[in-house]
């Protein structure tokens, strides 16, 4: 497995490529790719920007089931089925106006 981080080269086929702006260019790009020895172990450094943090801690967030009320959940069922559920059309659609202000 190959895996380039912060533009640093594991030697590996395919991976000596590295950000660069406009008219910058490299040694790599003027000479054929020469085998380089793998990295040593603990010199490299990962660091973890801020919004990736942020995204983390959103995705652990998101990927949290919200508690369910089973007990409120059965009893709307039961009276779905029975037909003694009516739903309140005008609550449902104040909430729904209410929610265009998310957009």
């Amino acid at each position: 497995m190959s895996m380039e981080i912060n533009g640093l080269n594991t030697g590996h086929a395919g991976s000596s490529s590295k950000a660069k702006t406009v008219g910058q260019t490299s040694k790599a790009e003027s000479k054929p790719e020469q085998p380089s020895s793998p990295p040593s172990l603990g010199k490299e450094t990962v660091v973890i920007s801020a919004e990736a943090k942020s995204l983390s801690k959103l995705a652990t967030e998101v990927s949290t089931e919200a508690p369910i009320n089973q007990a409120k959940v059965d009893a709307i069922r039961a009276a779905i089925n029975d037909g003694s559920f009516k739903p309140n059309a005008e609550s449902i659609a104040n909430k729904l106006i209410g929610t265009d202000d998310l957009f």
